[in-house]
């Protein structure tokens, strides 16, 4: 689960996401569920974060892998990368800006940059 500005999004155990609207200034949309988009990791999700300002989802699997969600026109997700990793991912947050990217894993945690265009 993960928090945005207007929305919360939960991964579930068939590894599709959803948006809940929680946002108090659209009473006739609060509680509204839309579906964003189909799984593509093979694990379940274990991990889920959010970058505002460039509008991009990132979720963590129990597969060891991440991948990088990207908001198309039909404001639906749409998958930009899969990154496969050595071990499997505990937790992770994104850096405000969309450039950053903090893995935690059993015994070490890895900065990343996100390099987009």
């Amino acid at each position: 689960m993960a928090l945005t500005n207007t929305h919360i999004i939960v991964a579930c155990k068939n590894n599709q996401l959803y948006k809940i609207r929680y946002q108090h200034d659209k009473p006739d949309e609060m509680g509204k569920i839309s579906y964003l988009t189909q799984p593509s990791q093979q694990g379940s999700i274990t991990a889920i974060a959010t970058c505002l300002k460039m509008q991009i989802v990132f979720t963590a699997s129990s597969d060891k892998t991440i991948a990088l969600w990207k908001y198309s026109i039909n404001n639906f997700l749409e998958l930009d990368f899969i990154q496969n990793m050595n071990d499997d991912i505990l937790a992770m947050d994104a850096h405000p800006s969309g450039f950053y990217l903090i893995l935690s894993f059993n015994s070490h945690l890895r900065f990343c940059n996100i390099i987009g265009g």
